[in-house]
Parts: C-alpha cells; structure tokens; sequence
C-alpha cells in the first residue's frame, strides 16, 4: 500500500471510531416513560412475555406458543388454533395519542383466514388492536376514541408471507395512520382522547375471562404500546436497531455501530 492509500485509510478509520464512539453512548431515541407496554419476546423459554417498559405488564403464554428465532433475537410462533399470551388490565385515561407497533411472520392471508379476523394484539374493548380482516381483506388497526373509531389498513395485495414485515400503528389526535416497513399506507380522520381499561392479548382476541377468538397463525415479535403518537423517525429507529435499542434498554452493540458506519463511509 502506499504512503498516500495508508493515510486515507488513517484518516477513514479514524472517522469511523470518533463518529461509533460519538453515536453510540446516547441511541435512546424515544422517551421509555411514553411505553406503556414493551414486550420484546426474548425470553426464548419459559411461559412469561416480560414487560421490558418497566410498568409491569408481563404477559403469560396460554397454550403453548414456541420460542423461535425472531427479527431481533426470539420471537412467538402461534398455531392459528388456540394459543396466546394474555396481559394484564391497561387503563389508559385522556391519552391524546397513541403507537402501536409489531413484527410480524404472516403464514395466511386476510381472505385465507377460517374466521373473519386474525388478531395480533386482540381486546374484547377494541379501544387498540392490530389485526388481519377477512372481510375488508387488509391488515388493520383500530382506535377507539370519545368519538369514535377508525380503522386505516393495509391491503393484501401490499402484504407477503413468510417474511418479516413491520405494523404500526399511531394516532395524533386528528388521524390514525398505518405504516408497513416505516411507510405510511393508510390515514383516517379522527378526534378524541382514549379512555377506558383494556385487557389486550397477543395473537388473539378475548379477556379477561374469555372466551379466546381468533387465534394468530404465525410469528410476532417485538410488539409495544405507547400513549404518544412516535414520529416517522422514531418508527425507522425501532424497525431498523430494535425496540430495546430504541428505549435505550438495550446496549447498541459497537461493532454492529461500527460496521454500519463504516458501509456507510465507504459510500462516499
């Protein structure tokens, strides 16, 4: 190598060390006080979905869904017949916004579903849920709000099987918006604020006594609950680094830090 290539690669090493050591020690990007509910599915055994949000809100496995490897770390696979995981009551009171967000591994699309929904966070109240709609074909989520409810989807022909896609989605206070993969796809008028106590299921719907409907068929991970409305840059944090990384509850790993920026670098 000569005496001018070994300088540039000094200097772009350099770079890359000074701008790892100064992305890294302050990632947190999202306020953890804003999550409600933060369930990374991690555990990889066990019969307890821990609440990594700190309220306490741990979920337990119903019937047996497995651990399997997921999008970050492990994820739930549910057999679309009667698993689940149950969470404890949330009240949510004059909550101005809201976020829901997901991964999820379809293994059926909206008009191959043997009832009318798939659900992937499921309520009997229906104040949040995420879910799969035979009959209007899309993947949804709904709001419930003092005046009303709204339910923007995403389309089947948008959807794939057997792959990862990300769901979220965010209500502001005047629109409740769907994102698949960090883009918007759908937008509904509506105003309110959210009230109530709901007792949610992930990967099915029912609670708190049941019965239990609508049963998931596939895999879900990294599903949370916030009573803000996320912005589109924080929802490409959460896609792209993790929910952990994302709430700062997860140390960013600098040599994962390191390799992106030095891509990133050699770009240029």
């Amino acid at each position: 190598m000569s005496k001018g290539k070994m300088k540039t690669a000094c200097l772009i090493t350099g770079s890359v060390l000074l701008a790892a050591a100064l992305i890294i020690p302050g990632y947190a990007k999202i306020e953890l006080e804003t999550c409600v509910g933060a369930w990374l599915l991690d555990e990889g055994s066990g019969e307890v979905a821990r609440d990594y949000s700190g309220n306490g809100n741990d979920g337990k496995l119903v019937n047996g869904p497995k651990w399997v490897k997921g999008k970050f770390g492990w994820a739930l696979s549910f057999d679309g017949v009667d698993d689940y995981v149950i969470l404890p009551p949330i009240t949510s009171t004059n909550w101005e916004g809201l976020t829901l967000v997901a991964w999820v591994w379809l293994e059926q699309l909206p008009k191959e579903l043997p009832s009318s929904w798939d659900e992937i966070l499921g309520s009997n109240q229906d104040l949040y849920d995420m879910y799969l709609d035979r009959r209007w074909n899309e993947l949804r989520v709904k709001v419930t709000t003092t005046l009303g409810a709204q339910r923007p989807g995403i389309p089947a022909a948008m959807l794939r099987k057997h792959q990862w896609i990300h769901v979220a989605g965010i209500y502001d206070g005047q629109a409740v918006k769907i994102y698949m993969n960090g883009k918007l796809v759908d937008t509904h008028n509506l105003q309110g604020v959210i009230n109530g106590v709901q007792y949610s299921s992930i990967g099915a719907q029912g609670g708190p006594n049941g019965p239990f409907t609508d049963f998931h068929k596939g895999l879900i991970d990294e599903v949370a609950l916030f009573k803000t409305a996320l912005s589109e840059d924080d929802l490409q944090v959460i896609m792209n680094e993790g929910l952990g990384v994302a709430l700062g509850i997860t140390p960013v790993s600098p040599l994962g830090k390191l390799a992106s920026t030095w891509a990133a670098l050699k770009k240029r």
